[in-house]
């Protein structure tokens, strides 16, 4: 798609039209000074006397010295002003074209010229990053639609066969089953992130709500998963009451949660504590699994990133990226303790 806001080009030639400009200005003193000369010595207030040279050539040597600035001028408003945006408007029209790499050298003594030639190169180098974000944006979800969409047809394919038991009949409407609920899963988290990119803290919809029931709420919403590995809660918490967008904040408990239960081993406990100061509302959610190695937690938090390849399968690594997009928008903060083989903790701060 194009973009209907166009660069207005700086003539390339901007320089070459300053220049005449002001050579002609100076040639039209010069010759403005020529005509005053003649018209003096028109009528005869010029003779050859010395007094009348001695007038005159301080006359000449002004021009002469007038030309000499001009041209000193010229180069100096050349190199400070047109040679900067001669070269800016080079890595406008290469900016134009796609190319984001492009950088203008920052050598302008003028600190006003020097800021305009930064403030290029950090627009520049925004685009950069949003440009490979979205290239591994779109090739992130190419690739977690193609796995399940893969699975589907195959499964799919194998019901056609005439001579299929009715427990491998089964088995395999089951998966796909799963697989389509994978899909659903994965395209709800890219509306919903794609929704939440162009929201911020202005547009919430807050209200009082009971945090502690959207705690016990979330935790119900999530039995069928809890129940197959017979992981325990233990809830220590009191009835505590939340001002603000009780939609957006339910879908850090289920994220959470549901990261807890995937990595938590059978026959486990999650425990999950909040209490209240002042200030804050601060809920901690603790589980007992297999930990989260310390180099890779500053990249939980990232789009389509898998801690555990193991369970590739019941996640899209999208979960916690949802989960601190919602973080920033609420203004919130949030803080991940977490040992291998010993299990993870995710403490959250909601400000009052």
């Amino acid at each position: 798609m194009k973009s209907k806001n166009k660069i207005k080009a700086i003539n390339p030639k901007l320089w070459l039209y300053f220049c005449i400009t002001f050579m002609f200005s100076l040639l039209s003193v010069i010759f403005f000074s020529a005509i005053v000369i003649s018209i003096l010595y028109f009528f005869g207030i010029f003779s050859n006397s010395n007094a009348d040279r001695s007038f005159f050539l301080p006359l000449l040597l002004m021009v002469i010295i007038s030309i000499l600035l001009g041209l000193i001028v010229s180069i100096f408003i050349g190199k400070v002003f047109l040679k900067p945006l001669e070269e800016l408007n080079k890595g406008l029209h290469e900016v134009a074209k796609g190319n984001f790499a492009i950088r203008v050298e920052e050598e302008s003594s003028l600190k006003e010229v020097n800021d305009m030639l930064k403030n290029f190169n950090s627009m520049a180098e925004a685009l950069s990053s949003i440009e490979t974000l979205r290239t591994d944006f779109v090739a992130n979800v190419s690739h977690e639609f193609k796995t399940p969409l893969a699975a589907i047809e195959g499964y799919a394919t194998l019901l056609q066969s005439e001579n299929l038991s009715k427990e491998k009949h089964d088995e395999y409407i089951n998966k796909l089953i799963n697989n389509t609920h994978k899909l659903s899963t994965l395209t709800g988290n890219i509306l919903q992130l794609s929704k939440l990119e162009n929201q911020n803290s202005s547009n919430l919809e807050k209200e009082k709500f009971n945090l502690s029931e959207q705690l016990r709420q979330a935790i119900l919403s999530l039995e069928s998963k809890w129940e197959s590995k017979n992981i325990n809660f233990d809830l220590n918490f009191g009835e505590i009451y939340y001002y603000g967008d009780s939609g957006l904040i339910n879908h850090i408990w289920t994220n959470i949660i549901s990261n807890a239960i995937k990595f938590s081993p059978e026959n486990s406990t999650i425990v999950l504590e909040a209490s209240e100061n002042t200030k804050e509302i601060v809920v901690k959610i603790k589980d007992h699994g297999c930990g989260i190695a310390k180099e890779n937690i500053n990249k939980i938090f990232d789009k389509f990133y898998q801690v555990d390849t193991t369970h590739h399968s019941e996640g899209n690594g999208l979960g916690l990226a949802l989960v601190w997009r919602i973080i920033k928008i609420i203004n919130a903060s949030i803080e991940v303790e977490s040992e291998l083989n010993c299990g993870s903790t995710f403490t959250i701060h909601l400000p009052k």
